[in-house]
């Protein structure tokens, strides 16, 4: 059996808001590393440098324009097939665990 790392990637503003969703997705997919990002240019470098199997995005400030992020997101041509989740408000718990169950390809012998 070949080991792989697997990576996801979370973003906000502020990472300590993300302890709800990474705690429903390691419940649900614990062969991955989560990784953070509380800076869009940080975010770019990841997404650039670990190529996530999910990028999952809160935009929690309401007074700040999030288009560039997302833009940059959207745009970057080596996630076109993986699964960006954008949330303004955070999900309950049993939403977010219920999300990251149906994702497809996402158990433990995927990439074998």
């Amino acid at each position: 059996m070949k080991l792989l790392t697997r990576y996801v990637l979370f973003y906000c503003d502020d990472c300590d808001l993300l302890k709800p969703a990474i705690a429903a997705f390691t419940s649900v997919h614990k062969y991955h590393t989560v990784l953070t990002s509380s800076d869009e240019e940080d975010l770019v470098k990841k997404m650039n440098e670990y190529k996530p199997e999910l990028v999952w995005v809160y935009l929690n400030d309401v007074n700040k324009d999030y288009v560039t992020l997302v833009r940059k997101v959207r745009e970057s041509t080596h996630l076109s097939n993986v699964p960006v989740f954008i949330y303004k408000s955070l999900p309950e718990s049993d939403e977010l665990a219920s999300t990251f169950k149906n994702l497809k390809n996402f158990s433990q012998d995927s990439r074998e």
